[in-house]
């Protein structure tokens, strides 16, 4: 059931054709909707670029760069084809550009992986794929957990999640354990498991030493494999994140547990709260440094080892395999700003507050013997790219501001509508009852307009199963959705024609201060004194400080990036679409990507804007802006913004300077006050009948 919404009476305003009726008919519809298209492409701004141009440049920016051996982060927009080049290259047919080196493609999901991997097979280059235990190996997937146990009396697989998954453990070495306990597995019984054997002669011949595939396909997690990106070169696919996923109330438990397994003391010598308290604790005095020096090296030196066998698999408590580390990282903490401290060993940094909360723990990989590493994204951090990689890549822009504008929207046929001009992040659901109300609305309208040629929408995680319910509503028989998040290298939306994206995710300010303390960043919230005299966050999302720019790009990297990410899912092939118009409800859309906006759905503002309304009816004579200030209690730039909307919407006439001391008059025109919300989607510029 609607709420309020569903009672209103719905007036879809007039929409590209002349009479200003919409034909239910799919030939109709069809014809609107490339009239739209049309009308878009006229508007088209931005400098000429061919896509057979614009892929050029990414084959000759991508081969120069790998030839150099050097790394960098090549900027190239959506659908362009940078996953298709790299999956469809010989490159063992071109030593002279990979050194003789083996190119492993990385993905962020497995299902972008097989795609790449699809596409290799249909070239017919020679490719391998690296997948995961429960993909390979039986044991670990579940095939025989009604037929054998493991420790603990857990089944195989709840074993192996336990120890892979939970505890950081290795499938190689948890594997072994559980075939040296077992004697033998199904798996292993004609062999090597496949989850093992798959790594044989990859990416190499043993005895020529030279690649044995023209290219490697693998999820993020195996670029941690010194033996598969060793002097390789190593091509990400859109930013990877590699912070480690550990219980953070398990770890601290783990923390605990390891340093009275290896101290000699009584249990509660040693624990998380007394490290953590000694880290926090760091004297300014040399005398007293020397006394605190010698008990955080007690503490190191309990960290020193990584797990050894029977503290992995025997001690009878979940300590994570990263412990040792994380612990080491602990003891080099120091504070970092904004309440936090972060302290690293190697490449593992850990974030922890001064409330003794662990924030963060990242674990990237030691990618420092590649030959390469070149990272391919639309919409790059390099911030971000720099601490999920060790390092600072240069970046390679293919096309500029103008060339882009205009390949997206001339050559893929890809448009963008901004609906309304609110932010609207939903990462927790609804902010309030109207706004689901409004999307139903705009969900009507679409359907109404274009038919069945809208059926998709892309959305917070928190209301997907809301926006299903409100399509199903509306008529959509088969509705398709998406969440921000899942974006990346997905085709689904290839051959769809319309779409809608619903609000943004926001990160909040906790995630951007935990990176900002990963990288050594300084920047914090903006805030406002108030009437207490009492810090308080400023209204909207502001940072202050010496990289307050960094901060900003954390937040675009999660609002903006996954908007243009999701933009960029529809008309990826425009042979197969003939061309797309995304509606997006929000205004977090980067620069240069909106090519028109229009208003939405209208008289769904505020009471104070109902009270506007219905004094203006009511007096049925002019007034002044002061007036309507002072009778209603509202500020004079709301004032003038509603009477202006009541103009366009034809309801008042507007006189400038007529009123006393050249005021400005406003007197309502129409006969009759409609308060039901209508939905304004033209994008042609024309005019309500």
């Amino acid at each position: 059931m609607y709420r309020s919404g569903r009672y209103f009476r719905l007036i879809l305003t007039a929409m590209c054709e002349p009479n200003n009726q919409i034909s239910s008919t799919s030939s109709t519809t069809n014809t609107l909707l490339n009239d739209e298209l049309h009308t878009l492409g006229q508007k088209s701004r931005g400098s000429p670029i061919t896509t057979d141009e614009a892929q050029n440049r990414l084959t000759d920016t991508l081969k120069e760069t790998i030839q150099s051996g050097e790394n960098a982060l090549i900027v190239a927009p959506t659908s362009l084809g940078k996953t298709h080049l790299v999956a469809t290259t010989p490159w063992r047919d071109h030593p002279e550009l990979t050194g003789g080196q083996p190119v492993i493609h990385i993905s962020q999901t497995t299902e972008a992986r097989d795609q790449a991997a699809e596409a290799s097979e249909n070239a017919g280059v020679k490719y391998h794929v690296l997948r995961a235990r429960t993909e390979l190996c039986p044991v670990a997937r579940g095939d025989y957990d009604d037929e054998i146990r493991a420790p603990d009396r857990m089944t195989p697989s709840e074993w192996f999640d336990q120890k892979c998954d939970r505890e950081g453990t290795s499938f190689s070495d948890a594997h072994k354990e559980l075939f040296r306990v077992r004697r033998s597995l199904p798996c292993s019984i004609d062999g090597l498991c496949p989850a093992l054997a798959q790594y044989d002669e990859v990416p190499r011949d043993e005895d020529k030493k030279e690649p044995t595939y023209d290219v490697v396909h693998a999820s993020a997690a195996f670029a941690r494999l010194g033996n598969i990106t060793y002097n390789s070169n190593v091509i990400i696919d859109e930013r990877p994140s590699f912070r480690a996923e550990v219980n953070k109330d398990r770890l601290r438990d783990g923390i605990t547990d390891l340093l009275n397994l290896r101290s000699n003391e009584e249990a509660g010598t040693y624990t998380w709260e007394l490290l953590i308290e000694l880290v926090k604790s760091r004297p300014e005095g040399s005398e007293e440094l020397d006394g605190w020096s010698e008990r955080i090296a007690e503490y190191s030196e309990l960290f020193e080892s990584g797990l050894t066998t029977t503290e992995r698999f025997n001690s009878g408590s979940s300590i994570h395999e990263l412990i040792p580390a994380i612990g080491r990282a602990i003891c080099a903490a120091v504070p970092v700003g904004n309440g936090r401290y972060c302290g690293h060993d190697g490449l593992l940094k850990v974030v922890f507050t001064r409330n003794n909360r662990i924030r963060t723990v990242h674990d990237a990989p030691d990618l420092s013997d590649t030959r390469c590493i070149i990272g391919l994204d639309a919409h790059p951090a390099p911030r971000l790219w720099k601490l999920n990689t060790g390092y600072r890549l240069p970046v390679r822009t293919l096309l500029t501001a103008d060339e882009n504008q205009y390949w997206r929207t001339v050559e893929r046929g890809l448009y963008v509508v901004q609906v309304d001009q609110y932010t609207r992040p939903l990462t927790k659901g609804w902010r309030n009852s109207s706004q689901d109300d409004e999307v139903r609305l705009l969900v009507e309208s679409l359907r109404e307009k274009y038919g069945s040629e809208f059926r998709t929408c892309i959305c917070p995680m928190e209301i997907e199963s809301d926006i299903l319910g409100i399509m199903r509503e509306a008529g959509i028989g088969n509705p398709d959705t998406m969440y921000y998040g899942s974006e990346k290298s997905r085709n689904d939306f290839t051959t769809e024609r319309v779409g809608l994206l619903v609000g943004c995710i926001d990160p909040g300010d906790e995630p951007i201060l935990d990176n900002l303390a990963l990288l050594g960043l300084h920047a914090g919230p903006e805030t406002v004194e108030d009437d207490n005299g009492e810090e308080n966050r400023a209204y909207g999302r502001g940072f202050v400080g010496l990289d307050a720019d960094a901060a900003k790009e954390f937040l675009k990297s999660v609002r903006e990036t996954h908007i243009a990410q999701s933009i960029g899912r529809y008309a990826r092939d425009r042979g197969a679409s003939g061309g797309a118009i995304v509606y997006v409800w929000t205004d977090a859309i980067p620069d240069g990507m909106v090519d028109e906006q229009v208003s939405g759905v209208l008289n769904r503002d505020s009471p104070k804007r109902d009270r506007i309304e219905e004094y203006l009816f009511e007096n049925q004579e002019s007034t002044t802006y002061r007036i309507l200030c002072d009778e209603l209690g509202v500020s004079k730039p709301y004032a003038i913004k509603v009477c202006e909307d009541l103009e366009k919407d034809g309801k008042v006439r507007i006189s400038q300077g007529t009123g006393f001391s050249g005021a400005d008059e406003v007197m309502y025109t129409s006969n009759e006050r409609e308060t039901a919300p209508r939905v304004d989607l033209r994008i042609d510029g024309g005019t309500e009948s």
